[in-house]
């Protein structure tokens, strides 16, 4: 599963359990990861490239590695298997702040 957090936030760990929201589901899940690749990298920041992009080739060879590691349960052309998205403990809580209108962050998406 990927797991979308704030940039504040510290990556899970492994062996610890979190909790966390699939997309789409209203419940959340206790997950207890084995192991944690952290995928952030901050590429803009207030309107502003912060490193080099890649180029399209290298770009192709990230997503080429990536599927190749993805499970074949989620790689099947019959009945895949659905790859869990979900959010972390706190972007959920922003979310529904800001969907309620009662976020003491309401700049937020704006400044950052």
């Amino acid at each position: 599963m990927d797991l979308l957090c704030l940039s504040e936030e510290p990556p899970p760990l492994a062996g610890q359990t979190l909790r966390c929201y699939p997309l789409g589901q209203e419940a959340h899940l206790a997950v207890t990861p084995t192991q944690v690749t952290c995928l952030r990298q901050e590429v803009f920041a207030k309107g502003q490239i912060t490193q080099p992009l890649c180029s399209d080739a290298e770009c192709r060879e990230k997503v080429q590695r990536s599927i190749q590691n993805l499970d074949p349960r989620h790689k099947r052309l019959q009945d895949p298997e659905p790859y869990t998205v979900a959010l972390s403990d706190k972007l959920h809580k922003l979310i529904a702040e800001i969907r309620r209108g009662t976020s003491a962050n309401g700049k937020f998406l704006l400044n950052n």
